[in-house]
């Protein structure tokens, strides 16, 4: 803070307000006189626990105007977005907001690698560190940062993650709502469907009805676009009787394809119904001739 003595003199007093909300020094209050200048300089360090103590105080503003934020990699929509908090939320934004904002992450995000890239006002820039996992299994509210407008949320694609940790990935808040997923085939309602992203393959088949009676009901195939871009396909014994396992009753993707092929018995008719439609008027020719004689 600026203020001219008696002197005339200008007089520079350094004030941490940060130590008034922690440890109650009201010393750091200081009471304005007419003239006075108050400067409050930008935070150029981001400290996530003192970050968090400004934002839930009576000092911080409660309406946030909009901010513009990138969100990329394992979203169910990344791109641009401009974003404004809720004032019953604290009127700021944060990570874990920003993607819920996203559509949530895909299966295969990897929450302990997450980075938010931030550029400063005076030209540099900052890589901060985000452990989402760390937040959902150990409930270290730290990691959910506040965001500033210009900020990008980078989220990887982890490497090998096991079943059990997309199994609580997607029963997470961070998932989507629902997954997408294709029924194709030899089922009584084919087409898209919606199901809880931790929804297994036998529970899928069942949420589109069922086999029909053309179906081969021993075995389905499993078709999926993995991150890389390629094409995986997987041929899966069902049986409904059978518990959740990435062996035969994997949990399902967004956009993954189940594939109902038709049993032996349906093929064979499908085969050999256009050869049987050429004798169809000899047939009927024959039939003639019988009630002739």
């Amino acid at each position: 803070m600026r203020r001219s003595n008696y002197a005339g003199q200008e007089e520079v007093i350094d004030l941490d307000l940060i130590a008034l909300l922690q440890q109650g020094d009201l010393r750091q209050d200081l009471i304005l006189k007419n003239g006075d200048t108050v400067m409050i300089p930008t935070l150029t360090d981001i400290d996530a626990t003192e970050s968090a103590e400004i934002v839930n105080n009576n000092l911080y503003s409660a309406d946030s105007k909009p901010i513009k934020v990138a969100i990329v990699g394992e979203v169910s929509r990344p791109g641009p977005y401009t974003l404004t908090a809720d004032s019953k939320d604290g009127g700021f934004l944060t990570v874990t907001q920003a993607i819920q904002q996203a559509g949530g992450i895909t299966a295969v995000a990897d929450l302990r690698k997450i980075q938010v890239k931030r550029a400063w006002t005076n030209g540099t820039a900052e890589v901060i560190d985000v452990n989402l996992f760390a937040l959902l299994q150990q409930g270290d509210l730290r990691q959910d940062i506040v965001l500033r407008d210009g900020d990008t949320v980078i989220i990887p694609t982890a490497d090998q993650p096991t079943p059990t940790e997309i199994g609580e990935l997607t029963r997470s808040t961070l998932s989507p709502s629902t997954i997408r997923v294709n029924t194709v085939g030899e089922i009584l309602r084919p087409g898209v469907i919606e199901v809880p992203p931790n929804t297994p393959l036998s529970q899928a088949i069942l949420a589109a009805g069922g086999f029909n009676n053309r179906a081969n009901k021993g075995t389905v195939e499993l078709i999926r676009l993995s991150p890389d871009g390629t094409v995986e396909k997987r041929e899966l014994e069902v049986d409904f009787a059978t518990g959740i396992g990435e062996e035969n009753n994997p949990l399902l993707r967004n956009n993954d394809i189940i594939l109902v092929r038709p049993s032996g018995l349906a093929a064979f008719a499908d085969d050999i119904s256009p050869i049987m439609s050429i004798f169809a008027p000899f047939t009927n020719i024959f039939q003639f001739i019988n009630r002739l004689f």
